[in-house]
C-alpha cells in the first residue's frame, strides 16, 4: 500500500481523493498540510481504526477496552495510564535488560530463517513484548513454547489482515462470517493473554 500511495503522490500531487469500496478518503502527503489538519482535529484525536466496528464490537462483547479502538475521555484516560510507564525514554531504557537477551537469541535464528522472516519476526516481537510484560521468554524462538502460543501468534497476524480487509469493506455490509472470525480471534487473543497474566501473578 505504501508503494501505491507514493506512486499516487508522484502522479497526482500532495492531496489526493481516494475511493475504495465503502470508503472515500482524502490522502494528504505534505508534512505542512498534515500538521495543519492535526492541529484542527479538536480536543480528542480520531483514529481510522475506530471505524472498524466489528473489532470494536468484539472488545465490547468481552467487556474490554483497547486504547486503539476508543475515543474521547475514555481514550485520554487509557492513553495517560499507558504513557507514564511505557513511553518516556527513561522508562523505555529500563526494559532494555529484558529485551536484549531476546534480541541476542533472535540473532542466532535469523540466518536459518532468512527466507521466512514473515514467520520469524512475529515470534521475535511476541517474545520482546512478553519479556517486558511477564518478565520471561515464552519459548517460541527455541521451540519450547506450548502450541497455544504459536496459535496466538497466528491469530494476532490474522487480525492485522482482517483489519485491512475491514477497511476495504462497506461498513454497512460487513459479512457475518467476517464478524464471526473477528470474534473468534479477539476472544482467543484475550484468553491467551489472560493465561499469561495469571501465570505471572502466581509467581509473585
Amino acid at each position: 500500500m505504501l508503494k501505491v500511495h507514493l506512486e499516487m503522490r508522484k502522479k497526482l500531487g500532495d492531496i489526493v481523493r481516494f475511493v475504495m469500496p465503502g470508503n472515500e478518503m482524502l490522502l494528504v502527503f505534505d508534512p505542512t498540510d498534515i500538521q495543519a489538519v492535526m492541529q484542527k482535529e479538536g480536543k480528542w484525536p480520531i483514529g481510522g481504526a475506530s471505524f472498524v466496528w466489528p473489532i470494536v464490537q468484539a472488545y465490547e462483547k468481552r467487556g474490554q477496552l483497547n486504547v486503539g479502538f476508543v475515543q474521547n475521555e475514555t481514550w485520554k484516560r487509557l492513553r495517560t495510564a499507558l504513557q507514564k510507564n511505557l513511553f518516556p525514554p527513561a522508562e523505555a531504557d529500563m526494559y532494555m535488560p529484558l529485551v536484549a537477551p531476546i534480541v541476542e537469541d533472535a540473532r542466532k535464528h535469523i540466518p536459518k530463517h532468512a527466507a521466512e522472516m514473515d514467520k520469524l519476526l512475529p515470534k521475535i516481537t511476541l517474545e520482546m513484548v512478553a519479556s517486558v510484560l511477564f518478565g520471561r521468554s515464552l519459548g517460541t524462538l527455541n521451540g519450547t513454547a506450548p502450541k497455544e502460543d504459536y496459535v496466538y501468534i497466528d491469530m494476532v497476524m490474522r487480525m492485522f489482515e482482517l483489519t485491512d480487509e475491514l477497511l476495504m469493506q462497506n461498513p454497512a455490509h460487513v459479512p457475518k462470517e467476517m464478524i464471526d472470525e473477528v470474534d473468534r480471534h479477539v476472544f482467543y487473543i484475550f484468553d491467551r493473554g489472560e493465561y499469561h497474566v495469571n501465570q505471572t501473578l502466581k509467581s509473585f
